[in-house]
Parts: structure tokens; C-alpha cells; sequence
């Protein structure tokens, strides 16, 4: 009986342990650490945090709502949030102008403004008297110093310690603080040189102490922080330039302060600098956009849009009696319209353009410049010069399908010009040819091989060229035979000069040229002026085609007097003749008119 009352009596001495070892472990699940109670209630706090932000949110945008989408500044924020009984003024605690520390409902809330302009709301722990540090700003970078300003709450007469630590060279912070101070902003100098910092700031005062560690921070060189323009939009003419951009680069003393300057589109735009001046040029119609980056690695940059418009209608002003020749700088479009416009000044009065000439004055495309005779170009990459203006007369009429005379407005419908505005010479040869095969100058130029090869046959020359749709048919006079001094018309687009066009005397005097029997048209005032009165036996280097090294001869459209089968040359030494056979070959330098 007794064993039986023991073994009952140990059996409920080890049924009580077992009963407290599992209303331990109940009571650690529910009140432990990571108990029970302890995660719903910080499950609780957060969604009150959560809650509180969200709320703090749709207020901002409320407000943002109410200023016709202008992002508010944070004092007209915070004030907002009064107005709306969210917090009261003991809520605020002013830290500066773009940062404010907010209390709702006992959690505490950092208001601050971004770099851009939006407000920025962030959990700040729960309310207390004791210190806190928002954040940390780093102020300024240089190669051998960091400037910080530290942003804090109940800083009450407390102290700033500040410590730094090279991560570069693996060190650890010192045990007493670089700097004990009452100022919330401080410089480290005495740096390294591309050199990787942390910094760490405590702020201490009789309620407690407050600690926060900043990034990672690296001494580098000041950098560029903003790059602005003048203006983000330009408009100019096509073939105008531009130099009313400038540019200004912050913060003053960036060690590296140089520019990357480039153009979406240089078929349109281009842009160049010179030390401040920065030259935008207008290429062709369209829109680019000029880009100026930062080469100090800031990746910082300004962009403005360039549209570039139709070029001005060319204008034609004062005329001149001489003229120094230079490269013209108009395209063949230009020039077409300029010859257009020197043909509607025809005339003899003051201020109108003739065939005596020398220079006018043209604005185009953006550039003003004299355009005169000797002035030079090329076509398909063959030099041409200017012979003279509104020297050559028009073909005004052409025959319909009925085949019925016509008039032919060569500058377009509703125009009457009879004068072409410019007339041009090849200086390179356009070829070399037998100018007639056949032994023989009956019929002059308007029956000879090469006006065809020039003008009419299958492939004639005139259709290789780049300015074809701007050349003009002009009245041509030539001598039909070798022994007479009659004249006949031939309507050409490209044309051999004749000896007239060229000298103002010949062979016989009178009214002989070179050697021909007869004028054919006047003299150039291109050879009028470097030629003159010049024998036509006489050496002269305007004469020279296509170089100054030799003397090679070139053909003129003049059959040569009392000579059936040979047509007139030019060349270094005068006007000479060259058997027209088809074996003659020389050079072919024609002229046209624009």
C-alpha cells in the first residue's frame, strides 16, 4: 500500500513539472521577445505609421490640386496640414527652411524639400524630448575636404561631436571626436586625395544622444552642378550664324569648368567655339539641337533647340567698275535666284546692273558679300568664272506642240526678263574634242559636231551637270562662213566664247576680232578689264586654261578668216587657229548663263 502511495506521489511530482515546462513556453510564445503580443503590436504601429503616411500624402496632393499643379514649398505644406486640424503649431518643430520635423498622433514625421522641388515625407521614430539627427547634407566636396551640415530636432544647447574615417585605407574612427562644437555645420580638411570617407555625427545634450553615419564619400575635385543656357530656343535663316547663346557654368570655382559642344544633327545645325563666343550655323531647314555637356565627369548638361528657316529672299545693292576676284560662296540655287535678281535691275540708270558692270553688292542665305567678274566656283567639280552681268540676251520665244511661236519666260510665269544675269566660263576644261570631223567650217558653230555634243545629241554634256536647271538659252551670234563678215543667231545653252567676246580688235582692224571677220557679240567685261585693248597677238595670263604651266590652246566657236577648214583658239600667247580635221583635239572651255 505505501509503494503505492509513493509511485502516485512521483507520478504527480513529474505531471506538475511537465505542467510548468509547457505554460513556459506559452507564456514566452505570447509575452517573449518575438512573443505573440510583442509582433501585433508593432504590427499595429506600423500600419499606424503607414496609415499616418499615406494620409500625409493625399494632403500634399490635395494641396498640389489646389495650386493648379505648383508643388508647394514646405512651409506652405505644414501650414496646409494646420489648416486642416491634421497638426497644431506645437506639432512643428522648425529645423530650417526646407526641412520641418512634424508630430501625428505621437510618431514623428521629416518634412523636407528635394533637389527636385517635391516635398519628401519619411518616418522619424516616435515623439520624445530627447535629440534627434534628420539627416546629414554634404555641403561640398573638394580634392582635400568635405563640408557636412547636420539637420536635428531638440538639439537643446546640446553638442555636435564630428568623426571621420578613411574606408580607403581601412580606418576605423578615433575614439574622441575630430570636433566638439555647438554649430550644426563643420569643414574636414587635411584630406586625401581621391580618397573614400565616412562620417559620423553625434549630438548630445542632458535628454540623451543622438547618432547618425553618413555614406560612403569621395574627395573628388568640385564638380560642375549646373550648366544653364541664355536661351533654350533659337531660330535663324538658313546659311545664317548665330552668336547670341552663352552659357554659364556653376559653381564658380568647379576645377574643371570645359564643355563638350555637339549638334543632333550637323546636316542641319552646327555649332563652334571660340574662347566665350559660340557660333551657331544654320546648314539646312529643320530642327537640331545643340547639346553643351560638362567634362569633369558630372555628366551635367544644357540643351537648346535650333530651327533653322528658309534664308531670306536675296537682295541686290550698290554696283561697282572693279572688283577683286574670290571664291563665291553661294550654291547653284542661290545663284540662280541672285541672277534673277540682277536681271530684273537691267538697265543704264543709276543703280541698275548692265553688261559694263564690274561688281554687285548681294545679301543671300544669310551672307552679304560683292559678287564680281573673275569670281569662281565650280560644276561637277570644274573651276568657273563670272564673265559679266546681264551681258547675254535671253531666248524669249519657243514653238508649242501646235507648233506655234511662243513666248518663254525663262525665269518663270509671269516674268519678261530679256537678259541673262550672269554669265559664267569654264576655266578646267570641260572636255578636250575635235570641235568638226568633217575637214571643214561651212555652216560655223550652228552646224559644227560640237554645239551638238554640247547642246542636243543623246548624251549631250549639258545633262551632266549639277546646274543644269539654272543654265539659260541664250541668243549666240556667229560667222556661218570663213569669208564673210555676215552674222547669223544660234540659241544656245552652252557656247565656245568667240573671239569677239574675248578681244576688242583683230587681224584687219575694223570691225574684225581675233581672227575673224566679224564681232560676234562684245567683249566680256571680264576680258574687258584684263584684257582691254590688248593685241590680239599679245601674250596674256587671263588667257591661260586650265593652269598657269602651259600653254595649251582652247576652242572658240569663231571660224577663222580666209580659211575654210580651221576654227579660232585661244591660248597664254593670243588668238591663233586650229585646223578642224578629226584629228584636232583641244581643250573645251564653254560658257554659260544663269
Amino acid at each position: 500500500m505505501k509503494m503505492e502511495k509513493g509511485i502516485t506521489l512521483i507520478a504527480l511530482i513529474i505531471t506538475i513539472i511537465i505542467m510548468l515546462i509547457l505554460a513556459a513556453v506559452v507564456i514566452n510564445v505570447t509575452v517573449g521577445e518575438n512573443g505573440l503580443f510583442k509582433t501585433a503590436k508593432k504590427a499595429a504601429i506600423d500600419y499606424k505609421i503607414s496609415e499616418i503616411l499615406e494620409k500625409l500624402e493625399v494632403e500634399k496632393v490635395n494641396l498640389i490640386a489646389d495650386m493648379n499643379g505648383d508643388i508647394p514649398s514646405v512651409t506652405e505644406y505644414i501650414n496646409y496640414l494646420i489648416s486642416k486640424n491634421i497638426i497644431t503649431e506645437q506639432d512643428v518643430t522648425h529645423i530650417d527652411d526646407n526641412t520641418k520635423e512634424i508630430v501625428v498622433d505621437s510618431y514623428m514625421f521629416l518634412v523636407e524639400k528635394e533637389e527636385n522641388g517635391n516635398i519628401k515625407i519619411t518616418y522619424n521614430g516616435t515623439a520624445t524630448k530627447a535629440p534627434k539627427i534628420g539627416k546629414i547634407e554634404i555641403v561640398k566636396t573638394t580634392i582635400n575636404s568635405i563640408s557636412i551640415k547636420v539637420t536635428a530636432s531638440n538639439v537643446d544647447n546640446g553638442d555636435y561631436k564630428y568623426y571621420i574615417k578613411n574606408i580607403t585605407t581601412g580606418e576605423e574612427y578615433a575614439v574622441e571626436p575630430t570636433a566638439t562644437l555647438k554649430t550644426n555645420e563643420y569643414e574636414f580638411t587635411g584630406l586625401t586625395r581621391e580618397n573614400k570617407y565616412k562620417i559620423k555625427v553625434e549630438l548630445v545634450n542632458q535628454k540623451g544622444k543622438a547618432e547618425k553615419e553618413t555614406e560612403e564619400i569621395e574627395t573628388v575635385p568640385t564638380r560642375v552642378n549646373s550648366i544653364t543656357f541664355n536661351k533654350t530656343t533659337l531660330e535663324l535663316a538658313k546659311g545664317a550664324t548665330d552668336t547670341s547663346l552663352t552659357v554659364t557654368v556653376l559653381p564658380e570655382d568647379a576645377e574643371n569648368k570645359t564643355l563638350t559642344w555637339a549638334s543632333s544633327d550637323n546636316t542641319i545645325v552646327t555649332v563652334s567655339v571660340t574662347g566665350e563666343v559660340v557660333t551657331i550655323t544654320g546648314i539646312k531647314e529643320g530642327t537640331a539641337t545643340i547639346t553643351a555637356t560638362a567634362n569633369d565627369g558630372s555628366s551635367k548638361s544644357a540643351s537648346c533647340t535650333v530651327t533653322v528657316t528658309p534664308p531670306p529672299p536675296p537682295e541686290i545693292g550698290g554696283t561697282g567698275d572693279s572688283h577683286t576676284a574670290k571664291q563665291i560662296p553661294y550654291s547653284w540655287d542661290e545663284l540662280g535666284e541672285i541672277a534673277k535678281l540682277i536681271s530684273d535691275k537691267y538697265g543704264y540708270e543709276e543703280g541698275q546692273i548692265n553688261e559694263d558692270t564690274a561688281e554687285v553688292t548681294v545679301s543671300a542665305g544669310g551672307v552679304t558679300t560683292q559678287l564680281g567678274i573673275g569670281d569662281w566656283t565650280t560644276v561637277n567639280n570644274k573651276k568657273v568664272r563670272i564673265l559679266g552681268f546681264n551681258h547675254d540676251d535671253l531666248v524669249i520665244t519657243t514653238t508649242n506642240e501646235a507648233g506655234e511661236t511662243v513666248a518663254w519666260n525663262q525665269y518663270g510665269e509671269g516674268t519678261s526678263n530679256t537678259k541673262a544675269g550672269i554669265s559664267f566660263e569654264y576655266v578646267d576644261f570641260l572636255t578636250n574634242s575635235v570641235i568638226h570631223p568633217a575637214n571643214t567650217n561651212a555652216g560655223g558653230w550652228k552646224d559644227c559636231n560640237l554645239r551638238k555634243v554640247l547642246n542636243t545629241n543623246a548624251n549631250a554634256l549639258i545633262n551632266t551637270l549639277e546646274n543644269k536647271e539654272e543654265i539659260k538659252q541664250v541668243v549666240k551670234k556667229y560667222t556661218p562662213t570663213y569669208n564673210t563678215p555676215a552674222t547669223s543667231d544660234s540659241n544656245d545653252y552652252l557656247w565656245l566664247l568667240s573671239c569677239g567676246e574675248i578681244w576688242d580688235n583683230g587681224y584687219a582692224g575694223g570691225d574684225t576680232r581675233g581672227q575673224s571677220m566679224a564681232k560676234e557679240g562684245d567683249q566680256y567685261k571680264f576680258y574687258k578689264v584684263n584684257l582691254g585693248s590688248t593685241a590680239v597677238g599679245s601674250v596674256s595670263d587671263s588667257l591661260i586654261k586650265p593652269n598657269n604651266n602651259n600653254w595649251t590652246s582652247w576652242w572658240l566657236r569663231s571660224c577663222r578668216a580666209g580659211d575654210d577648214r580651221s576654227y579660232c583658239t585661244a591660248s597664254k600667247s593670243g588668238c591663233g587657229a586650229y585646223v578642224c580635221w578629226d584629228t584636232s583635239v583641244t581643250g573645251v572651255a564653254p560658257g554659260f548663263a544663269i
